[in-house]
């Protein structure tokens, strides 16, 4: 099982997935070079008919230092936000996740997001 972990950057924004996020006029420089290479490494994988892979992607905001919530949201290609709406998840509860994605067959050779409640 191969599992990768993308960046938000590489979440659609629009039902059709013509546009990511990282294609909005006010997304960060700096971070452009980042999310294009995680956007190639996202469709090479998708290219491996033979790997049972996954693509986790965490949303905007990661933090070591933030709340665990102790329950988290598992999304599809699109990013989305929670009922408070925030892009957010702490590290324990991501790995949380990454740990039951990995243990769950529906995920396999698909792309997620994941976010705190």
């Amino acid at each position: 099982r191969f599992l990768m972990m993308g960046g938000a950057g590489t979440l659609y924004v629009n039902k059709e997935h013509t546009m990511m996020v990282k294609d909005q006029p006010d997304y960060m420089e700096e971070l452009k070079p980042l999310a294009a290479a995680l956007t190639a490494n996202l469709e090479r994988i998708r290219s491996y008919s033979d790997w049972a892979w996954t693509y986790v992607t965490p949303p905007f905001n990661l933090t070591w230092e933030g709340r665990d919530t102790g329950e988290y949201i598992i999304g599809g290609e699109e990013f989305i936000t929670n009922d408070k709406g925030e892009s957010y998840i702490s590290y324990r509860d991501f790995a949380k996740a990454m740990i039951d994605i990995t243990e769950n067959p529906e995920y396999i050779r698909k792309r997620v997001c994941v976010l705190s409640r």
